[in-house]
């Protein structure tokens, strides 16, 4: 998700599904959820977010951040929502490419802040949760510019990787507080092996907030168990974009049931936009 500055800000949606119809506060609309009162006692509930243009764009190429949001779809009522999502995880999947770039200033930043989120800070305290969730980054090196990732990331920071990693990294990482998980012994991690090194650790609600190889991972081990997608009405056209996944053909493809729908007519000026929520199929 990205974020961006809307011309105006009102504060509400209409709720289409479930029925009936009704207006909505925009803030508090995924809080309301409760994702925590989900997980069950050995089974986390995991969840990954998108928005995506209607011919499916996620992201595209930048030249300073590798790859990111397209600015038509980025917009702060998308990113006030992909916040809500964060303040309730116990955790968030990212990769080290994320790492690096938030670190440097290019990537976003899902950091919750005193300044811009406390609202969202003080929802997590009333739930007797720690300030900010914990962040797990997939690495093959585990090679990461320590003293920026620190900086820009107040919340515990692990590093996913698997057993054959350095011995040297992994000690490196360790003695400044950067706990290592080993998630089986492939170089490319499993969504089986990532979401069992995650359970081990009692994190009870799990956020992808990673890109399409990420979800494909999850979506091949089928463990997501809510897709939520914003869907804004634009057209971008182009050839080089990402969509929510990046990998082989599922067999059998993976189902999912709609949850809840929202239409927001006020996100941009030439553009409303959908919050649609998917539980797992048959959930």
């Amino acid at each position: 998700m990205g974020c961006g500055n809307d011309a105006t800000m009102n504060d509400r949606v209409i709720r289409l599904y479930p029925p009936p119809a009704e207006e909505q506060s925009l803030e508090g609309l995924y809080l309301a959820q409760d994702l925590r009162l989900l997980a069950e006692e050995h089974r986390p509930f995991v969840y990954t977010n998108f928005v995506t243009s209607l011919d499916g764009h996620i992201s595209e190429p930048s030249r300073t951040q590798g790859r990111q949001v397209p600015k038509a779809i980025a917009n702060s009522r998308d990113w006030r929502l992909y916040m809500e999502l964060v303040a309730q995880a116990d955790v968030l999947i990212t990769t080290e490419r994320q790492l690096r770039a938030m670190a440097a200033g290019r990537g976003q930043n899902f950091s919750l802040t005193n300044a811009e989120h406390a609202d969202l800070i003080a929802w997590r305290r009333e739930h007797k949760l720690p300030e900010r969730p914990a962040c797990a980054a997939i690495s093959r090196a585990l090679e990461i510019p320590i003293d920026t990732v620190l900086a820009s990331y107040t919340g515990p920071i692990l590093m996913l990787t698997s057993e054959g990693a350095s011995r040297k990294q992994v000690s490196a990482l360790e003695a400044v507080g950067i706990k290592v998980l080993f998630a089986g012994t492939q170089p490319r991690l499993t969504g089986t092996a990532i979401i069992k090194a995650l359970t081990q650790q009692g994190y009870a609600t799990i956020y992808s907030v990673a890109g399409p190889q990420v979800s494909h991972a999850l979506l091949e081990a089928d463990v997501l168990d809510r897709l939520y997608l914003t869907l804004t009405q634009v057209i971008l056209g182009g050839e080089q974009y990402d969509t929510l996944t990046r990998g082989p053909a599922f067999n059998p493809p993976r189902g999912f049931k709609l949850h809840e729908l929202y239409f927001d007519p006020h996100a941009q000026a030439k553009a409303s936009q959908f919050f649609i929520s998917f539980n797992r199929g048959g959930q």
